[in-house]
């Protein structure tokens, strides 16, 4: 039994997350940049370059969320399975979405404070989505293994499992820190960031392999 349609959707997420790692290194450059001359300097040259890394992190994000949709839905055609982390990947960026046409077209500031503090809520469950739905794919991907006779791909899914929840934990609770104590704000987001690379790097791991073992059955 072959699952032509799990490699090819899971090979599109494979892509979708080499652009989210690239759009989350500029993200993490960016914000660094920021911090970096936010009282420093008014350079318009300046502060066009880091627009210019902005603009292109937000690009890469939106293209690696709708290829990772793309991929899902594909995928779901050999285990319905993968539909979950569909639901939950369309929900969040159907809410993201919303809030950014209402922002664009509400004339009044106060409402738009009060709709930016809810993105940046919005984006904070965004990240617990993101870990859910690896951990969805993960466990789809280990059922299709097992039928396939892959052991080699369930212990090494086991590993990058575990891995990935530790590190989603610590970077949580550096989260939770950073708004706790705003001394410290800069110093846990910068962790938080770097931890959630981590875990797309992990994933990213995953998925290549995932993707060469159904391609090699």
């Amino acid at each position: 039994m072959t699952y032509s349609n799990s490699y090819h959707g899971i090979e599109k997420i494979h892509t979708a997350e080499i652009l989210l790692i690239i759009a989350t290194l500029i993200e993490g450059f960016s914000i660094g940049f920021y911090e970096a001359i936010i009282d420093k300097t008014d350079s318009t040259p300046i502060w066009i370059i880091l627009s210019i890394f902005i603009i292109a992190s937000v690009v890469l994000t939106v293209v690696s969320k709708i290829l990772n949709l793309r991929g899902l839905k594909i995928a779901s055609a050999d285990s319905k399975l993968f539909m979950p982390a569909f639901y939950l990947s369309f929900g969040i960026i159907a809410i993201e979405v919303f809030l950014l046409i209402v922002y664009i077209v509400e004339p009044n500031i106060e409402a738009n404070k009060t709709i930016n503090s809810v993105f940046v809520e919005v984006e904070e469950i965004e990240e617990i989505v993101e870990f859910i739905q690896m951990i969805i794919v993960m466990v789809v991907v280990k059922k299709l293994a097992q039928k396939l006779n892959g052991t080699t791909l369930i212990k090494f899914i086991n590993i990058i499992k575990t891995l990935i929840i530790i590190i989603i934990a610590i970077s949580l609770l550096a989260g939770v820190f950073s708004m706790i104590n705003e001394d410290l704000s800069a110093i846990m987001k910068t962790i938080a960031i770097v931890l959630e690379l981590a875990s797309f790097v992990l994933y990213l791991i995953f998925v290549d392999k995932t993707v060469k073992f159904l391609k090699d059955n």
